[in-house]
């Protein structure tokens, strides 16, 4: 989407440290389930769709309009 890091942690109100920690860890995010879903929830917001399941074939469907 083009986002920096601090744009999704203006969006999320998540720490900038938080989301790279969160976005260098491999598998699922080490982090609060409050700070993942708010950050699954605004990305869905701007247009992400996430598909399968984190042991299933997890990937992105991208249905937004950059801006």
């Amino acid at each position: 989407m083009g986002w920096k890091i601090t744009r999704l942690s203006n969006e999320t109100q998540v720490n900038g440290r938080t989301i790279i920690r969160m976005e260098a860890t491999g598998g699922g995010p080490k982090s609060t389930a409050t700070n993942i879903n708010i950050g699954c929830l605004t990305l869905q917001a701007a247009g992400i769709e996430f598909i399968g399941t984190p042991d299933n074939q997890p990937s992105i469907c991208l249905n937004y309009v950059k801006n």
